[in-house]
């Protein structure tokens, strides 16, 4: 938000900050014949003649953008993908060229669905299918206010919650519970997060939700059998989803308990090569230094599964260079607490180990 989500934040804070972004957007649909490039590089699509044909202006499409036409362009080839990393670099160096490209890749194509191209401001965020189904952060809020309003439970929104130009989560906090642990950390706040995406990165769904009390650690979990997604497909009327997030609301929250219980139960699975998973997720994940340095921190010297899940979490809080990337570290935490067979530990520590001896046999080269 353009302003820090604190303790006094409502969820209609969120709803009008959504609203406000909103007023910038714009979504554009035709055949991918009725848009072009301009010799400046810029997406743009010509008037259709009926009164709500606006043209759309001249626009630069973001990263995510550009992969999206590339994915959808690489059929004119019989191709997954035209090479992205090479259409920005063109684009950058030759902007008429890149243009030239582009508007011969959309005069091959085959039969094909049409596109939506969703705008913010003077930039393309996304290059979507026209079968893609709408449904922004501002709707997915304003269905939860109204569901949260006509229930009348007692609710909180965590500091964790966020909205961006094309992701949103809010994060409800429901009731407390303390464990009765006598070590100041046996307090937790249950939830439920809500999620929601515009540009066909993030789909919508509703999860249970972790917090611990004696911190601002938050642990969410993504798995099919404990959560609710909502597709960006389909004609569902808002009425419709209005039932399906009340109901899986009603549903989801009672798993937060048992992330509670299973977080106890990690606090006595004993991780003895604690630095080798560490570095070995380090290393799948792309973390930084500070990042694995913030992990460790986080555990707090409790060299356990659940001081792994605390310190990801800690580490995501701290760390994650954007929230959708925060999100996504809470929720690899939770798979590691629901990993029950321990396959992505064994996978950490095996990286780990397998990195460690190419390492010495490259010093071993390098002596002889």
């Amino acid at each position: 938000m353009n302003t820090p989500i604190t303790s006094q934040t409502q969820l209609s804070d969120l709803l009008a900050y959504a609203e406000e972004l909103a007023q910038e957007k714009a979504d554009y649909k035709g055949k991918p014949t009725e848009f072009t490039f301009t010799p400046d590089g810029l997406l743009t699509s010509a008037p259709r003649g009926d009164m709500f044909g606006y043209a759309m202006s001249p626009a630069s499409l973001t990263d995510h953008a550009l992969k999206q036409a590339c994915s959808k362009l690489g059929r004119a080839y019989d191709l997954a993908s035209l090479p992205a990393d090479y259409m920005r670099a063109l684009q950058n160096a030759a902007p008429n060229t890149f243009a030239e490209n582009m508007n011969a890749a959309i005069q091959r194509l085959p039969g094909t669905n049409g596109w939506t191209v969703r705008t913010y401001q003077d930039q393309a965020r996304a290059v979507l299918s026209d079968e893609y189904l709408v449904f922004d952060n501002k709707d997915m809020l304003s269905l939860l206010n109204t569901v949260l309003e006509s229930d009348g439970t007692t609710h909180r929104i965590s500091t964790r919650s966020f909205v961006t130009v094309n992701n949103m989560v809010a994060d409800v906090l429901f009731k407390d519970i303390e464990t009765g642990r006598g070590d100041g950390n046996g307090g937790f706040q249950l939830g439920v997060r809500i999620r929601n995406g515009e540009i066909g990165d993030w789909q919508g769904g509703v999860y249970p939700i972790v917090k611990r009390t004696s911190c601002d650690n938050s642990i969410a979990v993504d798995d099919r059998a404990m959560s609710f997604t909502f597709k960006h497909f389909g004609r569902n009327t808002a009425a419709t989803k209005r039932v399906m997030l009340k109901g899986a609301i009603g549903e989801i929250l009672p798993f937060s308990v048992n992330i509670v219980e299973k977080l106890l139960e990690a606090e006595e699975a004993e991780l003895p090569k604690f630095a080798d998973i560490v570095n070995g997720l380090g290393f799948k994940h792309g973390w930084s230094e500070s990042f694995v340095g913030s992990v460790f921190a986080g555990s707090e010297a409790r060299y356990t599964l659940a001081g792994l899940v605390n310190g990801i979490t800690f580490a995501a809080h701290t760390q994650a260079p954007t929230p959708e990337s925060m999100t996504d570290m809470e929720f690899l935490a939770g798979a590691l607490l629901y990993d029950d067979g321990g396959s992505m530990v064994r996978e950490a520590e095996a990286i780990h180990n397998s990195r460690t001896a190419r390492e010495a046999a490259r010093e071993a080269r390098r002596s002889r």
